[in-house]
């Protein structure tokens, strides 16, 4: 006998819940060929079907599904699937760097919960508009004009709002959880547009509660992130203090990236104390771990960084075995040597300003499938600095040049420099 659309989406499910992406989209298309009369089943299994797609990257797919899935709502008439369908359909145009489309079906998303007086679902759609404009003043930012960066400071300002909004109804409705993800993504949109007292305010509030949660990795994420808002305002011994912090909760993880990070951002940070023996203590520590982990941009800067230190304290003979596989290295890639002698910035290895997300595009909500959480949809997306936040320092960098604070700023050109690194 063959299986029915709701055993092969029980399984589906099952593999869901496991981390088997791929294979629980092959059950779910699979169920929805064996095929079913029940309208919410097979809208909750394309809802499935489009997560299962967000989370391994296949995001056209995913949109392909989750329209089904709002179509199959607006016929039914459920309005509370059709918000959750909206939201997930905001979160992927977002992945696709499609703004407009998404900001479009993140504001559906937040004017039919408003209707139906569902503030969870309201402060979720808040924080993916706040998620959405974030990334849109990113992209602005990263083109580095005047211009540009005007419009990315705007978007950004209103994504700080509708982080304030998302965190006014967390802790109305005290979910910490939520309170946690709002303060850590304020830190972040305060830190982009160089307010970074603001963003220590909420970076403080994001640790508190991570140590409340014992949530090792979000403890990390704040501790990096206060050490990279301290080392903007130049207080390098907090910075100093938070990075080691992060340090110490990637060594009780068994975190080694984390670790690696962390001492490429403590080494960096003895070197604007012109502390370099520390420095170069931290760095060789930063190229061990990036020689295990094979982080061959990491290996770079680690060369870099100790070749640097070793010159400023006259260790000639570490200078020059720095400075000739660096060399070499130069040869073998046909590349020039970054400017002022300064390590080649990434944020491969470097500590991110990041934010707690769930990593997908859903969690779990009610429904008469509530026993195999196969309507979860409710909409939180990844959101982190990874791929951009070096930019925005850079643009930070333009704009106290043709600011009016410019002889302040100018005199400040090293630790931005640092900042780009370490991000």
């Amino acid at each position: 006998m063959e299986a029915s659309c709701m055993q092969l989406s029980i399984e589906g499910e099952r593999l869901l819940k496991a981390h088997d992406y791929q294979g629980a989209i092959d059950f779910f298309e699979a169920g929805i060929r064996a095929g079913t009369d029940d309208k919410e089943v097979l809208s909750a299994v394309y809802n499935q079907l489009g997560n299962a797609c967000f989370y391994i990257g296949k995001f056209h797919k995913a949109l392909e599904y989750h329209k089904k899935d709002l179509e199959i709502a607006q016929a039914l008439g459920d309005k509370q699937g059709q918000a959750k369908a909206f939201g997930n359909l905001g979160n992927t145009f977002k992945s696709l760097k499609s703004y407009d489309n998404a900001i479009r079906c993140c504001e559906d998303h937040l004017r039919i919960t408003k209707e139906l007086k569902d503030r969870l679902g309201e402060g979720r759609a808040c924080y993916n508009l706040g998620n959405v404009h974030h990334a849109v003043g990113k992209s602005h930012n990263a083109k580095k004009t005047p211009d540009e960066i005007s419009l990315g400071h705007a978007a950004i300002k209103k994504a700080i709002e509708y982080y304030k909004t998302t965190l006014t109804i967390t802790k109305e409705l005290q979910d910490t959880s939520g309170e946690g993800r709002a303060v850590g993504n304020l830190g972040n949109a305060y830190t982009a547009i160089g307010m970074f007292k603001e963003a220590i305010v909420f970076h403080e509030r994001r640790l508190e509660i991570a140590e409340s949660h014992s949530d090792l990795a979000a403890k990390a994420r704040a501790c990096g992130n206060l050490g990279n808002a301290y080392s903007a305002l130049q207080n390098y011994s907090e910075a100093l203090k938070f990075y080691k912090m992060s340090l110490a909760v990637a060594k009780d993880a068994g975190n080694l990236a984390g670790q690696g990070q962390a001492y490429y951002c403590i080494g960096t940070t003895y070197t604007m104390l012109k502390n370099h023996n520390k420095a170069i203590e931290f760095h060789e520590m930063h190229l061990k771990q990036a020689t295990e982990l094979n982080d061959k941009q990491g290996i770079i800067r680690s060369w870099f960084n100790i070749r640097n230190s070793a010159q400023a304290i006259g260790d000639k003979e570490k200078r020059n075995h720095f400075h000739h596989l660096i060399e070499r290295h130069k040869e073998k890639n046909n590349i020039r040597a970054p400017p002022s002698g300064q390590p080649p910035s990434s944020s491969t290895t470097a500590l991110k300003s990041v934010s707690a997300s769930t990593g997908s595009s859903a969690s779990g909500a009610s429904t008469k499938l509530a026993s195999l959480r196969l309507r979860g949809k409710c909409c939180f997306i990844s959101f982190s600095f990874s791929d951009s936040f070096v930019q925005s320092m850079a643009v930070l960098l333009f704009l106290c040049l043709v600011s009016r604070n410019a002889p302040r700023c100018i005199s400040s050109l090293p630790h931005v420099f640092f900042l780009l690194a370490v991000i």
